[in-house]
Formats: C-alpha cells, structure tokens, sequence
C-alpha cells in the first residue's frame, strides 16, 4: 500500500480501523506500518483520526468520487467557480464526504454553503475564495493557501489547520472548536467573533491557583533544555526570558510552566512551585493548541514541591 490509497478495514484486530471504518486514506508510511486517516467511519467520533496499523489488516477500495464536471474543470484548469466570472455555479452538496482535493487550484473559487466535511483540502490553493458558511469540519486544510479567504461562519470543527497560511483571512464567527493551528499563520486575520478558541483568561483561571500575588504554576529545568546561565535555580529568584509571543505555535521561547500534574506526568527531576505576579500577565501566552503548558517571561521560583 502507498500513501494517497484508499482502504477499508478487514477483521477485528483494531478497535477504531476495523470493519466498522469503510473508508480510510493512506497518509504515511514507514517499516512495516502505515498511517491511515479514518474518512467514514460507522461512530463519526472517529472520523478524521488517524492510526499507525499493520496493512494486513486493510484492503485498498475505491475512494471518494468526485462529480464528473468538477473533476473536468479542476483536469481543465477551468475555473467556472470563480466569483464574478458568471458561469456555472456548481452545487457542492453534491459532493461526498472525504473528497480528495489536495493541491488543487481554487483561487477565487465561490465555496460558500459547500458541504467539504473530512474533505483533503491539504496544500490546496484557495487564496481569495469564499468559503462563507461551508461546511470544512474534519477537513485537512493542513499546509493550504488561504490568504484573504472568507471564511466567516464556516464551520471548522475538527479542521486540521497547521501550518495553514490564513493571513488576512476573514474567519469572523467561524467555528474553531477542536481546530489544529499548529504553525499556522494567522497576521491580519479577523477572528471577530470567531467560536470555541481558547480563551487565555479562561484556560489560566481553569487549570492555575489565584493568589493575591499572582497564579501559581510549576516548573522543572533541564527537560529538554538547559536553563540559561543568567538564570539562578533557587528560592525567591526571578527568571526571565523572551517570550514567543505567537499563540499558533505550540512550542516557543519563554519559560515554559504548567499545572503539577501535567509537569508529573511528562517530566521527572525537581518541580519548582513558581509565582507569575499580576504585573507579569502582559507576558503570559496561552497557545491555541496547548496541550498543557504555557510561556511567560518572568517568574519567581518559590520552592521544590514533592513529586507525590
């Protein structure tokens, strides 16, 4: 099997990629494994999951068809999607789930209302179209050219979004909710009112004790990184750094910090219990995408706390 197939699940050796996933898209590879993207699946929670599997256990079927004057126009490079160019205006809805659009050509496309659930979006140009109100949740935009693209009141749910460039684009009351922005970059886009992004404010009041000081946070050194020879590891010390003010990028400079028991659960060695005093707010960044942890640019190290 090779990437860019189509599979369905055989047998019961998997509990998400077997018989109850009738069609998968191939998207890695290596040894003796392969990475399936789950596109149709009989619990819709799954779809858009993706599994490293044995490729005995799958066999390649046909994959998402798409309409015969669509496929046409985009082998043509006729673009009749274009806004203000007349022409036919072809009714995406008819389009099935997963369809496999990857690296095509759509600047100006007119998409909006399309239905593109779990369609594979991945690389293509779509700069300047008017996706209004469609329907991208599931979709891998991953790596797609969205520079001043409408996407006001799309639905993005799901949508895997990272290293996507979505400069200038209008996503005013899009929904976000579960989205990958991992890389992606976001200058000058109007995110007015856009759904479900995390709120910094929210996430810091959720996961971090207030004090009348400031929100405590944890923190050990020498992970992944050796803490700068600036820095003094004791007591009542203020450590510094420049932050990466970027909220799209998971990992960046700074002082990275979480609760306790994601620092237990991901690191050993020593936790320090750490103090972000309310005048150092301004340099706190929450990522879109954390899967924890945070960033500022200063703190205060209170004392080692135990492990347990």
């Amino acid at each position: 099997m090779n990437i860019g197939d189509f599979v369905k699940g055989i047998g019961d050796r998997y509990c998400i990629t077997d018989e109850k996933m009738t069609l998968g898209k191939v998207v890695g590879a290596k040894d003796n494994q392969i990475e399936v993207k789950v596109i149709k699946h009989e619990n819709p929670n799954h779809i858009g999951e993706k599994h490293w599997v044995d490729p005995a256990y799958f066999e390649i079927t046909e994959g998402p068809i798409i309409p015969k004057e669509i496929k046409e126009a985009l082998e043509k490079h006729v673009l009749w999607l274009e806004k203000g160019k007349g022409g036919k205006r072809f009714d995406w809805s008819a389009v099935t789930g997963g369809v496999d659009l990857s690296g095509v050509d759509l600047r100006e496309a007119n998409l909006s209302g399309a239905d593109l659930r779990e369609a594979d979006l991945s690389g293509a140009n779509l700069s300047g179209a008017d996706l209004s109100g469609a329907n991208l949740s599931g979709a891998d935009l991953s790596g797609a050219d969205l520079r001043e693209a409408d996407l006001s009141g799309a639905n993005l749910r799901e949508a895997d979004l990272s290293g996507a460039d979505l400069s200038g684009a209008n996503l005013r009351e899009a929904d976000l909710s579960g989205a990958d922005l991992s890389e992606a970059d976001l200058s000058e886009a109007d995110l007015s009112g856009a759904k479900n992004l995390i709120s910094a404010i929210n996430y810091l009041e959720a996961y971090f004790e207030r004090t009348k000081s400031g929100y405590i946070v944890y923190k050990t050194f020498g992970g992944m990184h050796g803490a700068p020879k600036s820095w003094k590891i004791e007591t009542n010390s203020i450590i510094e750094e420049v932050v990466n003010a970027n909220r799209t990028n998971d990992c960046g400079c700074g002082i990275n910090v979480a609760p306790i028991d994601w620092v237990r659960r991901n690191y050993h060695g020593d936790i320090w219990k750490c103090l972000i005093e309310w005048p150092w707010l301004p340099g706190v960044v929450v990522p879109y995408n954390t899967d924890g942890k945070i960033r500022c640019e200063r703190v205060r190290l209170l004392k080692i706390v135990e492990r347990n």
